[in-house]
């Protein structure tokens, strides 16, 4: 049996960072493509540092992290768009 999501169609960007997601990303994509969600994948080593956290500051909606490095300055500056 398979199961049909229906989603409301919605324009949301995500920050993927988490490299244990961005390994099985391709089994999601379907899923994020037809639900308008817009990815972006940063090339990251291991971590996103403050300073290349901040890049994304304001263009995105959501995150899916691992253990980057979410100061209080980031939060700060993100708390206004993040959802």
């Amino acid at each position: 049996m398979q199961i049909k999501l229906i989603l409301p169609k919605m324009t949301l960007r995500i920050l993927i960072s988490a490299s244990f997601m961005i390994l099985v990303l391709d089994w999601f994509r379907q899923l994020f493509d037809s639900t308008g969600i817009a990815l972006l994948v940063p090339q990251a080593v291991e971590r996103l540092s403050e300073e290349r956290r901040m890049a994304f500051t304001g263009d995105i909606d959501d995150v899916i992290c691992g253990d980057d490095h979410f100061t209080s300055r980031v939060l700060e500056v993100s708390v206004s768009s993040l959802r």
